[in-house]
Order: structure tokens, then sequence, then C-alpha cells
């Protein structure tokens, strides 16, 4: 890894910090992903907005740096609310689902 990398790889922790210890930008995320619910979504706590802080994190980091600098706290925040109902929706889902996944590929079946 080139010291350039590593330069900008500090820099992306940075930014991605100072938002994410941003409580007005933690609220924001959540009023956007209260916005984005649907009628069968669960409810959103701020806890789905920190289970969605490595969504947050993997987007920015692929994004260039001219990208992330262009983006304004309020898309950011639009982006992590979008990740929260997504964690939300997962928090939600049928366990079952998962493990019913799993017998299937034990027992050799594959997709059903």
């Amino acid at each position: 890894m080139s010291t350039h990398q590593r330069e900008d790889d500090s820099w992306y922790q940075t930014i991605y910090e100072r938002l994410v210890c941003d409580s007005t930008t933690q609220r924001r995320a959540l009023e956007y992903a209260i916005g984005m619910r649907r009628d069968a979504d669960p409810e959103l706590s701020l806890s789905d907005v920190h289970a969605a802080r490595a969504y947050l994190r993997a987007c920015m980091f692929n994004m260039t740096p001219t990208e992330l600098h262009a983006k304004k706290p309020d898309e950011l925040a639009a982006l992590w609310g979008r990740g929260a109902l997504g964690a939300a929706r997962y928090r939600s889902r049928d366990p079952q689902i998962g493990k019913r996944r799993k017998r299937r590929l034990h027992e050799g079946r594959g997709r059903e």
C-alpha cells in the first residue's frame, strides 16, 4: 500500500468519525429513515442508525475523494438513513428464513 493510499484512508476515516459522532447527523439519518419507511416496515430507532454505521462507512470509502468532498452532510445523513432502514428490516426478519436456507443447503437441495 502506498503512502498516498494510507493518507487517503486516514482522511476518509476522519470524515467518517466526525459524521457518526455528530448527534445532529444521527437524528437527521433517523428522520430520513422514518421518511423512507413503508407501512409494512418495522418501527425505527436510533439503534438502527447505529447498526448502519458499517453500511455508511462502506459507502463513503467507495466514493472518490472528490465525490465525498462534494457531499453535503444532509446527503450523507440520507445515505445513513437508507442503511438504518435496511438494518431495521434485517432486525425484524423472520429468523427461521435463514435456518431453512441453511438446512436446504446442508441437505444438498440448494435453492427451491
